[in-house]
Formats: structure tokens, C-alpha cells, sequence
């Protein structure tokens, strides 16, 4: 069977599975087992076992669950408060106001997070009340929250790329420093954006909050224990002081002493995140492994080789042929959540990016950027559902049609990355080479 035969037929019986009803992770097992007793015979059902170890025995893995944890107990630590509360003296001053607040509390979360919906919601359940007050534009606001939402994998530590490194066999370390000024850059594309839209919409941007800057430094006190958290984990794992594993512990602890702090932490509320967790973690290994079986199927049918030797024989230039992944991407991102997206096309995927001579950190941010306009593309944009979730008084359209210019920026910023490469390979180089 030829090469775009077997792509068609895996996709096809796996589009079959879903449209049945059956989970991610079942139809990929289900799919992956069938297809290798089709090639190798039965004795492929001696590798089910393999495959189920090797895939929950990862090492990259173990830090997925630390990170998942810190960001549960982070949510219900009552930082996000204390975020937004801080930035607003300082970022209020714009043009735009609290609406940079919104964005620049949501990538400071984001860096002590891990995920965008959550994110999204534990920001967007303090900024709204404060914006509705003070008489926002109803869909900038939902759609600054859910754009300044999706910072939460992009900017570190990030659990989409603790999954990506797991797949592909890259440094967290290296793919979690190559996220930073990426970022940064999305969080001004944002922020000018809402700035340039606020002079020319004056009405339906209140006037700018003034506040003195004796109460704008005493509001930094509130961020202060956030950064210091920030520092923890990152500050430790950039230094070479701590594996990504050994950081994201130190997070957990981080988070637990930040929750004593606020005096937000108690039995129920650990019991919740430890259960929160739990769940959160098994959704994703068990996609994962099923991933796994689908990966060596696809090895076994020879895809990555005759793909990659498929592409290298094309005469077009290697950009044209990125440009197509890209749409690729786009289109998914309208149908999949993220992590089925990206364990589905990776094992296809990464051997061609590699055959093209592009560097795979690079193409991780490019992922999680691409992942992220997913999330706010309909039918299946994660934080355009949460932002309905937290916010049911307003239409999904609404929150469709404020988050679009955001989704926007995100290509306006995938453009950039696209053009100058460095922006993500230059920070992991100098800190890790």
C-alpha cells in the first residue's frame, strides 16, 4: 500500500471512530492494534503491553503532572487577584486601560500556569466584573481575555510543550526558553492592537485610570510573590540549577506556600486540586499512549520515510511546503483540541520538518502559536467555550467575534517567527550551548 493510501486509510477509520462517538484515545488504540496485526500478525498484540509501559514511563512525563498541579493550586490560590489588581495602576494608564491589564495579568499567570484555559478563566472571573462595571466594550473584552488566554502554553512552563519534547525527543529546558520572547512578542501584538483600537473607538474605551506613583509601587507588593514564583521555577531551571522535573516541584511547593499565604488553601480546596489533577492527568496519557500506537503503525506502513522522501523531491522551496503544514494546522485546529491535534500529526509531520533542515524548537513554538489560534476558532475553540462558560450572559457570538482580531495577531505573530527564526532558537542557544 502506497504512502498517501495509508494516511487516507488510518485518518479514514479514525474520523469513522469519532464520528461514532468513541473517545480520542480508544479509536487511536483501537485503529493502532487492527492495523498492526494487518502488517506484522498476531504476534503485534505481544506489543501492546510494550507500548502501554513505554509510553506512561516516559521520564519528560513526570513533570506534566507537577506542572498540572501547580497550576490547579494556583487557580485556587487567589493570585490571579492579586495580579490583575497589581498591574492595573501601571498598565490602566493606556490607551485601552484595564484591557491591558487583562492581557499583561494573563501572561504573567501564564508563567506560572502551564494552560490557556485556565488562564483564561481564572483571569477572566476577576476582569470581568471589574470591565462590566466601568462599561467595556462587551466583545473586546471577552475576546482580549480569550486571546491573552492562549499566552498560557506559549509562554513557560508550558504542558503542551512537556508533551511536544516527550514526542520528539527534545530538551523542556531548550523548548521552555525558546517560548519566552515569542511570548513576550504576542503579548505586545496584543497590547498594541488594543491600544490602536482604542483611539479609534474613544467611546467605547473608558478614560484612562490615573492613579499616584506611591499607590502604582505599592500595587507591585501584590505581584511581587508571583514573580518571585516565576523565579523559582524558571530562574532555577534556566540556571542549570534544576531539571524541569525538580522545577516543577518546586513550583508545587511554591504554589502550596502562596495558597498558605492568601490564607486560600485548605483541606476541601487541596482535596479538589489533587482530584482536578488526577483527572487532568490520565486524559492526557491516555491520549498519549494512544498516540504511541498510532505512531508505530505508521512506522511499520513506512509513512515518515516515503513522506519525508516525497517532500525532498518536490521542486518547490521548503517555505512553501511550511506555509502548507501551517494550513494544515489551522484547519485542525477548527475540529481537534489541541492535544489530539498535536499527537496525531507529529508522528507524521516531525520527519518531514526535519528532512527540510527546520530546527524542531523552532517548529515547537510555531505548534503551540498554531494550537493557540486554534483555541479561539470555532466549532471546537477551548477558550471561546470557557470565556461562555464564566460569562453566559453574553452570546457565543459575541465572544466569537471579539476574539478574531486576537486570532489575527496570533498569524500576525506566526508571521514574524516564520520570517526572523531567531526569535525563538536565539535565547535556548545562548543560555543552553
Amino acid at each position: 500500500m502506497g504512502t498517501i493510501e495509508s494516511i487516507l486509510l488510518i485518518t479514514a477509520a479514525l474520523l469513522v471512530l469519532f464520528g461514532l462517538g468513541q473517545g480520542v484515545a480508544f479509536a487511536m488504540v483501537l485503529v493502532g492494534v487492527i492495523g498492526l496485526f494487518t502488517i506484522i500478525g498476531p504476534q503485534a498484540l505481544n506489543a501492546v503491553g510494550t507500548v502501554l509501559y513505554q509510553s506512561a514511563s516516559n521520564p519528560v512525563l513526570v513533570s506534566m503532572p507537577l506542572f498540572i498541579f501547580m497550576s490547579e493550586l494556583l487557580v485556587l490560590g487567589g493570585v490571579s487577584t492579586n495580579l490583575y489588581k497589581g498591574l492595573t495602576p501601571w498598565l490602566g494608564r493606556l490607551p485601552g486601560g484595564l484591557l491591558h491589564s487583562n492581557i499583561g495579568a494573563c501572561a504573567i499567570f501564564a508563567a506560572i500556569s502551564g494552560s490557556s484555559p485556565a488562564t483564561a478563566a481564572t483571569i477572566g472571573t476577576v476582569a470581568i466584573p471589574e470591565l462590566e462595571k466601568r462599561r467595556y466594550d462587551p466583545e473586546m473584552m471577552l475576546g482580549s481575555i480569550c486571546g491573552g488566554g492562549t499566552l498560557g502554553i506559549l509562554i513557560p512552563p508550558s504542558i503542551t510543550m512537556v508533551v511536544y519534547c516527550s514526542m520528539v525527543g527534545e530538551s523542556v529546558g531548550r523548548q521552555f526558553a525558546a517560548g519566552v520572547i515569542p511570548g513576550i512578542m504576542l503579548a505586545g501584538l496584543f497590547m498594541l492592537y488594543i491600544m490602536v483600537w482604542a483611539m479609534l473607538n474613544p467611546k467605547a474605551a473608558p478614560p484612562i485610570i490615573h492613579s499616584s506613583w506611591k499607590d502604582s509601587f505599592v500595587a507591585l507588593l501584590r505581584i511581587l510573590p508571583a514573580v518571585i514564583l516565576i523565579l523559582m521555577v524558571l530562574g532555577t531551571m534556566f540556571a542549570g540549577w534544576a531539571t524541569a522535573t525538580e522545577a516543577s516541584a518546586i513550583g508545587v511547593v511554591g504554589s502550596f506556600l502562596l495558597g498558605l499565604f492568601y490564607r486560600t488553601i485548605n483541606r476541601q480546596s487541596f482535596k479538589t486540586a489533587i482530584l482536578n489533577t488526577a483527572v487532568t492527568t490520565c486524559s492526557i496519557m491516555i491520549i498519549f499512549v494512544g498516540a504511541n500506537f498510532i505512531a508505530i503503525l505508521i512506522a511499520y506502513a513506512g509513512v515518515p520515510l516515503k513522506m519525508a522522501g516525497f517532500v525532498t523531491s518536490l521542486a518547490v522551496p521548503p517555505l512553501v511546503i511550511m506555509l502548507a503544514i501551517y494550513i494544515i494546522y489551522l484547519i485542525l485546529g477548527s475540529f481537534f483540541d489541541p492535544m489530539s491535534m498535536m499527537v496525531l500529526t507529529l508522528p507524521i509531520l516531525m520527519p518531514v520538518i526535519k528532512t527540510l533542515g527546520f530546527d524542531p524548537i523552532w517548529f515547537g513554538i510555531v505548534l503551540v502559536i498554531l494550537i493557540e489560534a486554534g483555541m479561539l476558532t470555532p466549532p471546537v475553540g477551548l477558550n471561546l467555550y470557557v470565556m461562555q462558560s464564566i460569562a453566559p450572559k453574553y452570546s457565543f457570538e459575541q465572544v466569537v467575534k471579539g476574539s478574531m482580531p486576537f486570532f489575527l495577531m496570533q498569524l500576525a505573530g506566526l508571521a514574524i517567527l516564520t520570517a526572523f527564526p531567531s526569535i525563538a532558537t536565539w535565547l535556548p542557544s545562548i543560555m543552553f550551548d
